[in-house]
């Protein structure tokens, strides 16, 4: 026998979980706020291709100074130095 019946039991167990946890996941992150009186934008935002920043730009700092560890060079790091 592959599983015993507490393995089994633990499985089932472990699988319930699962599936509670995605469930609540899934009513609680959907929900939509409408308030009203309050209009969104009229124009459509408009999204800029981006460019590759090269490291050295930001790497002398600033009078503020955020330090990022950077271990992928292509990761999308630029928002976080640019936060204040």
């Amino acid at each position: 026998m592959i599983f015993s019946k507490k393995n089994k039991v633990n499985i089932l167990i472990l699988v319930a979980i699962c599936i509670f946890a995605g469930t609540i996941y899934y009513l609680v992150d959907r929900k939509v706020y409408i308030f009203e009186g309050i209009a969104g934008p009229f124009k459509s935002s408009i999204l800029y291709a981006s460019d590759d920043t090269p490291i050295d730009r930001y790497s002398k700092g600033a009078e503020s100074r955020l330090a990022i560890l950077l271990t992928d060079p292509d990761a999308p790091w630029l928002g976080l130095a640019r936060l204040r």
